[in-house]
């Protein structure tokens, strides 16, 4: 699971820090990447398609609670067209997933958009 973090750049970074996190990755033997939470920058896909990563890719984490749930109900369908429109074609991204952090999902009243 890749957040799009590191370290003291924080979500600032550039394509060679990228590249050197996954070529660690690679290094350890892993050949799959849950990028976490939002769509994350082109150079992070380009690299994935590049280097043979598998990317199960996520638009955005919680759905009616944190910090999106101000915007969740007018924003999720844009946000989530957005990455599969700039995304779709990529040989790395193998699945989409929009259930992380759904706390709330067994309210039927907040899985209703």
């Amino acid at each position: 699971c890749l957040h799009q973090d590191t370290g003291c750049l924080g979500s600032a970074s550039t394509e060679d820090v990228l590249r050197d996190r996954l070529t660690v990755l690679k290094g350890m033997g892993c050949n799959a990447l849950r990028l976490a939470h939002h769509a994350h920058p082109r150079e992070m896909l380009d690299l994935a398609d590049e280097m043979g990563f598998y990317v199960y890719a996520e638009p955005f984490d919680k759905w009616q609670s944190g910090h999106y749930k101000t915007i969740f109900r007018r924003r999720w369908r844009t946000d989530l067209a957005a990455m599969m429109r700039r995304d779709r074609n990529r040989p790395s991204v193998v699945m989409w997933g929009v259930g992380n952090e759904v706390e709330n999902q067994a309210k039927s009243s907040m899985c209703q958009c």
